[in-house]
C-alpha cells in the first residue's frame, strides 16, 4: 500500500494551484517526496487541453475579462474544461512507475473515482465512453479527466462538478461537443448535495481505488510549493 500527502487548499487560483502543482512534479520525479494529491477548487476558469481550439470559448476577451473569467492553455490531455465554484478538483502528483500502474489504468481509475463517488450518493454514473474521457451519467458529463505523463510522473487529474454553475458550459464546446452536455450531483439530486461531504468521499473513494494511506502534507513541503499560500 502506498503512501500520499494530501494537501486541502481550499479555493485557489487556477495559476497557483498549477505552479504547487509543476513544482511538486519537479520533487516526485526526483524521488525527494512521496505522491500528493492537491484538493482544491477554482473561481471561474476555462483551461484548454492539447487538443483545443481558442474557437472552443465563445466568449471574446471582452466578454471574459467582464465576466473575470481566466483562459489558460495547458499541457494536459482533452479539449476545453470548465472550472469553478461548486466543483472538486483532484490533482494528483503521482509517480505511475512507484505506483505499478500504465496509462489507461490510471485514466480509468480517476474516472472511476468519480463514477464510484456518484453511486454513494445514488446517481448511476458510468465511465469508458468511446471517444470521451470522464464520467458521464446518461449522456451528460458530471466529471472530467486530463492528465499529463512526463519522466513517469502524472499531473493534472479530474474534475468533478457538485454544485457547479451548469450555465458556465453555455460558453464553450466542452470537450469538443457542441452541445452543453454537463450535469452535476446537485442538478441529478437537488439541493442536498454538498461540496465539502462530496469532496469527502470523492478523495476516500480516490485513495482506496489505487491503495494508498494518507498524512496531511506537512507545513514546510506546503510551504516550499505555494511561499505567498496560507491555507
Amino acid at each position: 500500500m502506498g503512501r500520499i500527502s494530501v494537501w486541502r487548499m481550499g479555493v485557489v487560483a487556477y495559476q497557483d494551484a498549477m505552479l504547487a502543482m509543476e513544482k511538486m512534479a519537479i520533487l516526485r520525479a526526483a524521488d525527494d517526496e512521496e505522491d500528493a494529491l492537491l484538493v482544491c477548487a477554482h473561481p471561474p476558469t476555462f483551461t484548454l487541453g492539447k487538443r483545443a481550439r481558442r474557437e472552443h470559448v465563445k466568449l471574446s476577451e471582452e466578454e471574459l475579462a467582464a465576466h473575470g473569467i481566466g483562459v489558460f492553455q495547458v499541457p494536459r490531455g482533452g479539449q476545453v474544461t470548465y472550472h469553478g465554484p461548486g466543483q472538486a478538483v483532484l490533482y494528483p502528483v503521482v509517480s505511475l512507475r512507484a505506483l505499478q500502474v500504465g496509462a489507461r489504468r490510471w485514466i480509468e481509475g480517476l474516472e472511476d473515482t468519480m463514477v464510484e463517488t456518484s453511486r454513494a450518493f445514488g446517481v448511476n454514473a458510468h465511465g469508458r465512453v468511446p471517444g470521451a474521457s470522464g464520467a458521464w451519467v446518461g449522456n451528460r458529463k458530471i466529471g472530467a479527466v486530463g492528465v499529463r505523463i512526463s519522466r513517469g510522473v502524472s499531473t493534472y487529474g479530474l474534475a468533478y462538478n457538485v454544485d457547479t454553475d451548469l450555465s458556465a458550459y453555455d460558453s464553450l464546446v466542452a470537450c469538443g461537443f457542441q452541445e452543453n452536455v454537463a450535469t452535476s450531483l446537485a442538478h441529478e439530486l437537488g439541493p442536498e448535495a454538498d461540496l465539502s461531504c462530496a469532496t469527502n468521499v470523492l478523495i476516500t473513494t480516490f485513495l482506496n481505488h489505487f491503495h494508498y494511506t494518507a498524512n496531511d502534507m506537512e507545513p514546510h513541503l506546503k510551504e516550499k510549493l505555494l511561499p505567498r499560500f496560507t491555507d
